[in-house]
């Protein structure tokens, strides 16, 4: 289906929370605004103190597995305080949400929560910070964990957008406090290494996943974090260290390679992981995404005298920015004399290789009582799969003191996702009372995945030439969100011609974080036309001795201009003028663009010192201003514009044609 909850085009439906009494449906005994499925809870301390930060908890959990029941991912109870958020601005460093009095952020600056925490749709937590122009909101929600295909993970996502008027440089930085059940201090479990000291992964040696878990033997919950993916945004650097150095600086830590993970100024393991994307320009007007998260980990285990545990992506898809996928594989010596000729080795199908890590037969040899080892691959077809199919991979541990071990695990592979779009625009276009119809004019849109996965972070937009534009409130580009296969999405731009004619191209470019870019270019011939001010009557059949009659002073086919002035002639002897209001193309919503409304002198023929600036009119045609007459008698007369001009920004008056008005009373 279309996950409608990240479209910004269902009329903004989805932005909508739930608020007043539904909200308390959602909050649990501590005060916290709590969301969960049969896999796990996502928590957000309410506050006012500590506002905005987050927890998450194991409900049901792996259903293969009762020991990971209702335990914790992470430390968060009673209310989340440990984890937290830092938002780098200019230099300067900043803690999301409600200040505290913890130790985590405790000396850090604050900005002001502008939206409490509150249920989005009923399927994601949305909290918002402001810090001078820039504006955070946190937003976290289920997704599929990529190793077992189940909604058991947390995706944790912040966009920040600069509402100012000058460039500033932001980054980011999210400090898990991971806890596994009643272990504060679990390694963690990167590619072939079992992380027990202050490490520090950048850039391109950073893996797709990490994992966290006690015990190959008997694992009380199993923790993952992914960090590379389509609907994820990789990190510039990612620290794995004690959580008390984390708690102590915003940005900033006390970190000290090979250290152990004790908890800085105590003597308790406390492992904590901080993931930094580095401050780069935010330009006036720009969004920026940052997606990372955080749940249960799928790893088949055999249990055994060598234990052995398998973990690999539940599905790949293997587009054009995916050529391989990650195998991890553990063993764990559970005899009590140590295992002797050990060898592990990774068997996968015909067709798949080994391109990167491990041996695929790698020779241990001796390894001692209660050993632990793991091994990591990337592994990729020899070509590049174009239909699905299930993958069976396996590693087998064997000893010539023991009982060998064999785990196993599939993987679906799925073909890319495949986009198709169509651009529509109107062929044709009439003209009536001087001005070309429609205009502004639709133009449609429609995004088709006839591919085999999801599209993800799927944008779309328009790009015009000179002379056309798009109209007051609509926006040039638009974030879609997630496309599934077989879905697709329409939506529509009104779109405005300024006047040139001729054959005139434009183009929608489509594209996505799994996709290539694609696009379409349309062109409309649009006819000769000329920038006009015409007078009419709001009402020709009001024209009878004795009634008030309206005369609207109208500018047509005019996107450009910045001021008008004209005079009006009347035949004195047969109307009389009442009064003079603005028209409706000097409103704009609820406010009212310039206009000199001149005096009115009855008997003098002509009313003088009509004047006006339309910079800011939000349409190309309409009417300036309405005249009302009193008719006083029967006649021929006419109406006829004096002196009328329009002048550009730069103060050059544009070559009108002026239109009058004849009539005749009866």
């Amino acid at each position: 289906m279309i996950r409608l909850g990240l479209i910004v085009l269902v009329l903004l439906v989805a932005t909508a929370g739930v608020q007043g009494d539904s909200l308390e449906e959602y909050i649990d005994g501590e005060g916290n605004l709590r969301l969960e499925n049969d896999f796990i809870a996502i928590f957000v301390n309410m506050g006012p103190e500590n506002q905005g930060r987050f927890g998450v908890d194991v409900t049901g959990g792996n259903p293969d597995h009762d020991g990971d029941n209702n335990k914790p991912l992470i430390y968060g109870h009673p209310r989340p305080w440990a984890s937290y958020t830092t938002i780098r601005i200019d230099g300067e460093n900043y803690v999301f949400g409600g200040e505290t009095t913890k130790r985590a952020g405790r000396d850090a600056s604050y900005g002001e929560v502008t939206r409490e925490p509150e249920v989005v749709d009923g399927n994601r937590i949305v909290t918002e910070t402001t810090i001078g122009d820039i504006v955070i909101t946190q937003e976290l929600s289920f997704i599929e964990s990529t190793t077992t295909g189940y909604p058991d993970t947390a995706q944790i996502k912040y966009q920040i957008t600069n509402e100012g008027n000058s460039s500033q440089r932001v980054g980011l930085r999210v400090v898990l406090d991971t806890m596994l059940g009643p272990n504060d201090g679990a390694p963690f479990r990167v590619r072939d290494q079992e992380v027990l000291r202050d490490k520090v992964l950048i850039r391109d040696d950073i893996p797709e996943y990490w994992q966290a878990f006690d015990s190959l033997e008997d694992p009380m919950v199993m923790a993952q974090g992914d960090l590379r993916g389509p609907e994820l945004t990789a990190p510039d650097e990612v620290y794995m260290t004690n959580w008390g150095s984390l708690a102590d600086g915003a940005w900033d830590f006390n970190f000290r390679p090979g250290r152990e993970f004790y908890r800085e100024g105590e003597f308790e393991l406390d492992s904590a992981i901080a993931l930094y994307w580095t401050a780069e320009d935010l330009e006036p007007g720009e969004t920026r995404d940052f997606v990372t998260s955080y749940g249960l980990a799928g790893i088949d285990i055999v249990p055994g005298l060598l234990s052995v545990g398998l973990s690999a992506p539940a599905r790949i898809i293997f587009d054009d920015f995916t050529d391989s996928f990650q195998v991890m594989a553990y063993m764990q010596n559970n005899l009590d004399v140590a295992a002797q000729d050990v060898e592990v080795e990774l068997e996968l199908p015909d067709g798949y290789e080994v391109v990167e890590g491990s041996d695929r037969l790698t020779q241990v040899g001796e390894l001692e009582a209660a050993g632990r080892m793991q091994f990591a691959w990337q592994v990729a077809p020899t070509d590049k799969p174009d239909k699905s199919d299930i993958l069976n991979i396996g590693v087998r541990a064997d000893a010539s003191n023991t009982d060998g071990t064999h785990a196993s695990r599939q993987v679906e592979m799925m073909p890319p996702a495949v986009l198709e779009l169509v651009l529509e625009a109107p062929d044709s276009f009439d003209f009536k009372d001087h001005r070309m119809e429609p205009n502004p004019f639709p133009v449609r849109g429609q995004i088709k995945n006839v591919g085999g996965s999801p599209a993800y972070a799927l944008s779309a937009s328009l790009v015009l030439p000179p002379g056309l534009s798009l109209a007051y409130g609509d926006r040039e580009e638009l974030e879609l969100g997630i496309l599934d296969p077989g879905q697709e999405i329409n939506f529509r731009w009104m779109v405005r011609s300024h006047g040139r004619p001729g054959l005139i191209p434009m183009a929608m470019e489509v594209s996505s974080r799994n996709t290539r870019d694609i696009g379409q270019v349309v062109e409309i011939d649009f006819p000769e036309w000329k920038e006009t001010v015409y007078l009419q009557w709001d009402d020709p059949e009001r024209l009878k001795p004795g009634r008030v009659v309206t005369a609207n002073v109208v500018l047509g086919n005019l996107g450009d201009g910045a001021e008008f002035k004209f005079d009006l002639e009347y035949p004195a002897d047969i109307l009389r003028p009442m009064y003079i209001s603005r028209g409706e193309l000097l409103v704009k919503g609820e406010d009212m663009l310039s206009f000199t409304r001149p005096d009115i002198e009855p008997g003098q023929g002509i009313i003088s010192g009509f004047a006006g600036d339309i910079r800011e009119k939000d349409r190309d045609s309409g009417v300036l201003a309405r005249i009302h007459f009193l008719v006083l008698e029967e006649g021929q007369g006419r109406l006829e514009l004096k002196n009328a001009q329009v002048t550009d920004i730069y103060g050059a008056p544009f070559d009108l044609d002026i239109g009058s008005l004849e009539f005749n009373i009866e």
